[in-house]
């Protein structure tokens, strides 16, 4: 279900709030590296994923 989450900018507030490492990600690809990425870091992140509208048919 749509919110209004598109129309913030998720990434800016978490590294306005010093998050040292905030990032948005709209693929499963991306998404691994961005964990892979967060694993390595001893530090406060955020990953912000985006996903598709909608459900798959088979969904009940």
């Amino acid at each position: 279900m749509p919110t209004v989450a598109a129309d913030i900018d998720v990434v800016g507030v978490a590294k306005a709030c010093c998050y040292p490492n905030a990032v948005s990600v709209d693929s499963f690809k991306l998404l691994d590296r961005a964990l892979e990425y967060v694993k390595s870091r001893n530090e406060l992140s955020l990953i912000e994923e985006k996903c598709s509208i909608g459900a798959r048919d088979d969904l009940g």
